[in-house]
């Protein structure tokens, strides 16, 4: 309604057509949140990690500023695409930088930074998209890390323990990997998702 009021020729037209678009992933969330079991629609599409990176850090600039968070990108995937929906991807990087940028906040000089890749999986040879999101946070305990993609784990006191399982899922729905790596003074989220033959956009 609110952008039916504004038309086209208003400044703030761009802002609230991202919300629009964020209600909608997050309407597609909760929906996947409440039956989290069942698997996802398989049909695949190709997409750039990195555009979806930077449309998601349009929208996690905000709150890192107010929590003070100074997040970084190095990304050299080039327009390469990978086999995912982006509904999808977009699930998987926000929840992945938001909860960087919430790890931190307590920090005196915090940071993320967020860098994609080509790398060679080792096991296939084939070739695949890396995208790693890593925070100098408090670091996830040992114990947490073992189980940190399984449902109902989690190390937040208002947490539900789906995010990080539903994260996973997505991931290995698109036969992907991902990997968490912890210590006290920092974590490590890495994903690999294979590579599109379609090309670069």
């Amino acid at each position: 309604m609110l952008a039916e009021d504004l038309g086209t020729d208003s400044v703030h037209t761009k802002d609230v057509r991202l919300i629009v678009t964020e209600i909608d992933r997050l309407a597609q969330t909760t929906q996947q949140v409440l039956d989290f079991s069942r698997p996802a629609d398989a049909t695949n599409f190709h997409v750039g990690p990195d555009t979806v990176i930077k449309r998601t850090m349009h929208i996690l600039t905000h709150l890192a500023r107010q929590h003070g968070v100074t997040i970084s990108t190095d990304l050299r995937l080039e327009g390469r695409h990978v086999v995912a929906t982006d509904a999808s991807l977009s699930e998987i990087l926000f929840k992945l930088i938001k909860n960087a940028i919430e790890a931190v906040r307590e920090c005196r000089q915090p940071c993320v930074s967020i860098s994609t890749q080509v790398n060679v999986d080792q096991s296939t040879t084939d070739s695949v998209a890396t995208i790693a999101v890593i925070d100098n946070g408090p670091g996830v305990s040992a114990d947490l890390q073992d189980n940190i993609f399984e449902p109902f784990v989690t190390g937040k006191t208002d947490g539900t323990g789906l995010g990080l399982y539903l994260v996973a899922e997505r991931v290995r729905e698109f036969n992907g990997t991902i990997s968490c790596t912890s210590e006290s003074t920092g974590t490590s989220f890495e994903v690999k998702l294979p590579l599109s033959p379609t090309g670069t956009s």
